[in-house]
């Protein structure tokens, strides 16, 4: 009766280990692939649902919105509203493109003013950048219902995100 594996027997079973650690590493190799795929993707949704989430409040709860536009025809939008994250006590809230192409929101006490903008500004003012390389920033005001606004956000080789929010007075 044999007790052991011959010479042969073992060279066949690495060989074939070898062989199934091979596929297990390729397959590995795709499941972290894709997880990178579907986590950047995922991330661009919690960005893109972050963003609307705090454009839905603020114009939702908004006393009055003025719409401007900056050089580049993208739009500045001046709200003077309650909803406020920082400081309760500050009642404006002015969403802006940089030079650098991000999508700004600066909650202040007092009203932005893009003709003349001072360094005491800034000094009660907080400022969140809610996105980067924003290629155009639009938002309109419906001719039919004056409530309701359209937001239109582009961003560089990204799918454009279009939505509707009205103001809940």
């Amino acid at each position: 009766m044999k007790k052991a594996f011959t010479l042969i027997e073992f060279l066949i079973s690495i060989t074939l280990f070898s062989l199934i650690l091979v596929f297990l590493y390729k397959s590995l190799d795709l499941t972290k692939q894709s997880n990178f795929f579907y986590e950047k993707k995922l991330n661009a949704l919690e960005s893109s649902n972050r963003l609307k989430s705090i454009l839905y409040e603020d114009i939702a709860k908004a006393k009055n919105i003025e719409i401007t536009f900056d050089r580049s025809s993208n739009t500045i939008l001046k709200i003077q509203t309650n909803d406020m994250y920082h400081n309760p006590f500050y009642k404006y809230v002015t969403y802006i493109i940089s030079q650098d192409k991000n999508l700004l929101r600066i909650e202040s006490l007092y009203k932005f003013n893009e003709g003349e903008v001072l360094d005491s500004f800034f000094n009660d003012a907080f400022i969140d950048k809610l996105d980067s390389d924003i290629f155009k920033f639009k938002v309109s005001q419906s001719k039919e219902n004056k409530k309701i606004y359209s937001i239109f956000l582009q961003k560089k080789d990204e799918p454009i995100v279009f939505f509707n929010t009205l103001i809940l007075k």
